[in-house]
């Protein structure tokens, strides 16, 4: 099971996750402290593979999009190849 951390301050996490179709996100964004950019292609592998086997996400469309404490999109992967 993937555990997500967030921030003690309540600040800007490191890291964000954000299930979309589209334009639309499909829950609320996930948030993670991480200590690269490799850290975080780890992490959203991790987690596709868990959304997969959790049976409810199966559409090909969807994307993880992962942003950095600055709010940028870093990379976007298609959840299913996520789960290779």
């Amino acid at each position: 099971m993937i555990h997500y951390a967030e921030t003690k301050s309540g600040g800007v996490p490191k890291y964000t996750f954000t299930i979309q179709l589209g334009d639309q996100a499909c829950e609320p964004p996930r948030s993670a402290i991480l200590h690269n950019d490799a850290a975080a292609l780890d992490y959203v592998c991790d987690m596709a593979r868990e959304l997969k086997n959790g049976g409810s996400y199966d559409n090909p469309n969807l994307l993880i999009k992962v942003r950095d404490k600055n709010d940028q999109i870093i990379f976007s992967i298609p959840l299913l190849a996520g789960c290779a």
